[in-house]
């Protein structure tokens, strides 16, 4: 069985846009690590795209969680990884393109956290970026996907 289904951030206020109303998963408060994260958003975002899974599964009686695979650009790369590092149940796998790893200081805390149901570092994550993006640094993405291979995740870097 295959289904797609490919959510749409809501619209919302971005502190970084000063304020303006755009598409956004989660508020982007700035581009340095020392201004924060929006926590609560990333929450959010995952409780959406956790909604859009359970929606899929229903509509779908042969899919189950772990065969989906969440993938976004972006923000939605962002919060593909959220939903891995917060989510209960397992999935096939990630697909992080352009993004970052979320709130990454707590990134072993995550992984090792005992109320979850399964071993995050086994799930497959393919992180991609390319070299023209003006908004989201490879740096970003690069450093990322180290810290998350030094964690014991099974990472592909592209």
């Amino acid at each position: 069985h295959v289904a797609w289904a490919f959510p749409t951030a809501p619209r919302q206020a971005v502190t970084l846009n000063g304020g303006a109303v755009t598409t956004s998963w989660f508020d982007v408060y700035g581009l340095a690590p020392e201004d924060g994260e929006d926590i609560a958003g990333f929450d959010d975002a995952r409780t959406r795209v956790e909604a859009k899974i359970s929606e899929l599964m229903r509509r779908h009686s042969g899919i189950r969680r772990d065969r989906i695979v969440v993938a976004g650009f972006s923000q939605g790369a962002v919060v593909s990884l959220w939903t891995l590092l917060r989510g209960k149940s397992t999935l096939a796998g990630v697909v992080a393109i352009s993004g970052w790893l979320p709130d990454n200081r707590k990134l072993i805390e995550h992984l090792d956290e005992p109320s979850m149901e399964y071993n995050r570092r086994l799930v497959p994550i393919l992180m991609c970026h390319g070299t023209k993006d003006r908004l989201v640094k490879t740096k970003w993405a690069k450093d990322s996907a180290r810290k998350m291979k030094y964690a014991g995740m099974n990472i592909t870097w592209k």
